[in-house]
């Protein structure tokens, strides 16, 4: 593969841009809410010399179709899974942030055979709230969240990313980049998301996931808070978590260097 753009029909009518490079294993990249396939580019550009890295926009999202419905997370599973398939990769690996590990786990549940492996990056058990300890986004966090979108979107987006993203400023190209992906979430989109995001549970699946995972998570993540990472890591019977020490819920652009040598050695020994 080398750099194709292509779009893959996962459903009548709703096409999902993605962006392959390389060849080898396949590894596929699952974005976080607020971001698009964009947000693995380092990551894609350290691997593709080794791996079939296969990056794309979820429904809604990008430059992806916008179809009126269909923005939940069993929703965008079943999306990944129609995407894996029509692509024709067997069992990738799947690298998932923050929205895109509940997809990872939700696949990973209702299709125990679809992936190799998960690499899960600030993720977390359930999506919101205090259920067993922190983990997921707490709970005044995530109504800061919904009224701020509600207000004023940009402001809202770029809060955010100014108080959440980073442990320490990334300076001004990183910032206006994370807003400009922000901004390709049409607002009736992330209100259906967050609808049904408060329901997103995985405790009881947990055991059941038997695939080799990587836990990923910044020590100083106060989004999907640092707990859930460790939770994952302690119920997910063959993973390992790995602490970004200098990051918050962006390790994969906080510290590019050391995420990109621990994934290509996690995916090197399950492949």
């Amino acid at each position: 593969m080398t750099g194709e753009r292509a779009y893959v029909e996962v459903e009548p009518r709703v096409r999902l841009f993605v962006q392959e490079f390389g060849a080898g294993p396949p590894v596929v990249f699952v974005h976080a809410g607020g971001m698009t396939h964009a947000s693995w580019d380092h990551q894609v550009a350290s691997l593709s010399g080794r791996f079939h890295t296969v990056a794309y926009d979820s429904r809604g999202v990008g430059i992806s179709a916008r179809p009126p419905s269909g923005y939940s997370i069993g929703v965008l599973a079943r999306d990944l899974l129609h995407l894996i398939r029509a692509l024709g990769l067997e069992r990738p690996a799947l690298v998932a942030h923050g929205v895109g590990a509940h997809v990872a786990l939700r696949l990973a549940t209702n299709h125990p055979g679809a992936a190799r492996a998960l690499v899960l990056v600030s993720a977390a058990p359930w999506s919101v709230g205090d259920r067993e300890g922190a983990g997921g986004i707490a709970q005044t966090l995530w109504k800061t969240m919904q009224s701020g979108l509600a207000l004023n979107r940009a402001q809202a987006d770029l809060d955010l990313i100014d108080q959440q993203y980073f442990h320490r400023p990334p300076g001004e190209g990183m910032r206006q980049w994370c807003l400009q992906m922000a901004l390709q979430w049409p607002l009736p989109v992330l209100e259906q998301l967050i609808e049904g995001m408060s329901a997103v549970d995985h405790r009881e699946a947990l055991p059941g996931i038997q695939v080799p995972v990587l836990v990923a998570h910044g020590r100083h993540d106060r989004k999907n808070r640092y707990e859930g990472g460790v939770y994952l890591a302690a119920h997910l019977p063959n993973a390992r978590l790995v602490t970004f020490e200098e990051s918050a819920v962006c390790p994969q652009l906080e510290e590019v260097a050391r995420f990109n040598e621990m994934l290509a050695e996690f995916l090197d020994a399950s492949s």
